[in-house]
């Protein structure tokens, strides 16, 4: 599956004669706005994480464990390979080919839809929400950068928090 991620947008963007590099947003921005924009997007990713956390929890209908369970049986490998091919898989795919393709939120819907095979409706509800974000930040900065590294920084803060 992640091949296609890699390889539906180049084949694409090809036969439509489109610049790859330009419209995935592989441009590069010097690195003291790389390191600015991702801090803030990653504390934003957090922030969101704990609000729709702390409502599920409200509401009772926090469904994490699910995803804790999945998570906690994974080989380290695995988990490397979700963190690094994954998540560049995801925002090359989500954010640098369906943003500019369809839109930001119908690129987050489908992102969140990728989601359900954590059998946690929160997962999804958080993805959908995190697509947006993550989308927002692309269209406004146009590199991917700062998604990539912000994506991977959030997902290992979580696994960790879910793994202690």
């Amino acid at each position: 599956m992640d091949a296609l991620f890699f390889l539906l947008p180049a084949i694409y963007l090809y036969l439509r004669r489109k610049n790859l590099k330009e419209h995935m947003g592989l441009k590069f921005i010097g690195a003291k706005k790389l390191i600015l924009l991702s801090i803030e997007l990653i504390l934003l990713l957090l922030i969101v994480s704990v609000v729709i956390s702390l409502l599920a929890n409200a509401f009772s209908v926090n469904d994490l464990q699910n995803v804790e369970g999945t998570i906690s049986r994974l080989p380290v490998y695995v988990m490397v390979y979700l963190l690094i091919i994954r998540v560049l898989a995801e925002e090359l795919f989500f954010r640098g080919f369906l943003v500019n393709l369809i839109g930001v939120v119908p690129s987050s819907i489908i992102f969140a839809a990728f989601h359900f095979s954590w059998n946690s409706v929160i997962e999804v509800i958080g993805a959908f929400v995190a697509g947006l974000i993550l989308a927002y930040y692309f269209k406004k900065n146009q590199t991917i950068y700062p998604n990539i590294i912000a994506h991977v920084c959030y997902n290992l803060l979580v696994i960790f928090w879910m793994i202690r």
